[in-house]
């Protein structure tokens, strides 16, 4: 019968395949998986552990001692008896190689290695400073957009509930003035009421999209295009005294511990350009071959720092 053929194509099997795959619903994260994300992500703090590293290097550097220098010269000498007229074809004519070898190895001063030290010392716990910042500079980000996030889904929701219940109103109305129990006046009112809960609605949706983004930006793009966000909103504890919160934010803050470890990096460097006033010694020997003579020599070399003394760098650094 016709009953029976309308109930089956009107079943599941008759059905298009795309009508029977729903779309997959937005992934949804919580705050604390966010922060991995953006903590393991956010190039801030790949920048942050570069420096460290950079850091680390320049220690290292700081620590190592200076190569010495190798110095070596080789040629061809001959004596000749200029007392023959034909020097060329003279039978007493006597040749050797003849070489120089001079070893060099720069000796610094205690005081200098010991202040570039302390200045690569000091630059690696500013670096380390910095990334404590860095962290939680990002932390205090996420959790804004989070919330700013979790806030506007919660107003979308609201906004399109109260577009299902002006629009339920909106029929209502219509058909009171249809059957002339109310005038048609009141049709455009309602008409115009849903116009402004479907703006609402908009805006609301407008501002998702906007928080979503922001929130995906501070984790690299590691939550995607579409995603939702789920937790609750945690009240303002008690008890929270603000001179108590000032005096140790003055003291265990990031930022403030960054910018100490910075004056005592400027403090170092400034030490370490007043040593280096003092020239280091490098102390040389060298070894010579020559016709009839062999020697063994051993010499100090000192610059004299007459004309320049780090005047520049010494300021520069204060």
């Amino acid at each position: 019968s016709l009953m029976f053929l309308g109930a089956m194509l009107s079943s599941p099997l008759f059905l298009p395949a795309q009508s029977l795959a729903s779309d997959p619903a937005p992934q949804t994260y919580t705050l604390a998986s966010i922060l991995d994300l953006a903590l393991a992500r956010n190039p801030a703090v790949s920048s942050s552990e570069g420096l460290i590293d950079q850091q680390r290097g320049h220690q290292t550097a700081a620590g190592a001692y200076p190569n010495p220098t190798v110095t070596g010269y080789m040629g061809y000498g001959e004596v000749r008896d200029t007392g023959r007229a034909n020097i060329r074809d003279s039978l007493d004519r006597e040749s050797l190689t003849e070489y120089n070898l001079t070893i060099g190895q720069p000796l610094e001063w205690p005081a200098m290695r010991k202040a570039r030290q302390g200045v690569a010392d000091a630059g690696l716990a500013t670096a380390t400073a910095g990334m404590s910042e860095t962290r939680l500079n990002l932390t205090t980000q996420v959790k804004v957009a989070f919330y700013d996030l979790l806030l506007a889904q919660q107003d979308a929701a609201l906004a399109r509930q109260n577009l299902e219940i002006v629009e339920s109103v909106a029929r209502i109305v219509k058909a009171r003035v249809k059957s002339g129990e109310a005038p048609q006046f009141e049709s455009i009112k309602s008409e115009v009421e849903v116009l402004k809960a479907n703006q609402a609605v908009t805006r609301s949706e407008n501002t998702v999209r906007v928080t979503r983004v922001i929130l995906d930006t501070l984790t690299a793009g590691a939550l995607g295009p579409s995603y939702a966000v789920s937790g609750d909103f945690l009240a303002y504890p008690p008890g929270l005294d603000l001179d108590r919160l000032t005096a140790r934010s003055m003291q265990e803050h990031p930022a403030i511990q960054r910018l100490a470890r910075t004056i005592d990096q400027a403090d170092r460097t400034i030490d370490f350009e007043r040593q280096n006033r003092v020239p280091n010694v490098s102390l040389n020997t060298s070894y010579t071959r020559e016709y009839g003579r062999e020697g063994f020599d051993v010499g100090l070399s000192l610059p004299a720092p007459l004309w320049y003394q780090r005047q520049g760098e010494i300021a520069g650094s204060l």
